[in-house]
């Protein structure tokens, strides 16, 4: 029984130590970065400037 919970929970570690990545590197590819992103706009003018 001891056997199997650690045979199952180096599978589940050795999973995730590569699904954690991969999901990270995807989710930097995805996002939009560059001149395809929309320049920020100011909604109003500082207090104080004329």
């Amino acid at each position: 029984m001891q056997r199997l919970h650690r045979q199952a929970h180096a599978r589940i570690w050795m999973v995730l130590a590569l699904l954690l990545p991969a999901i990270i590197v995807l989710a930097l590819v995805i996002r939009q970065n560059g001149p395809t992103e929309a320049p920020p706009v100011r909604l109003s003018a500082p207090q104080g400037s004329p």
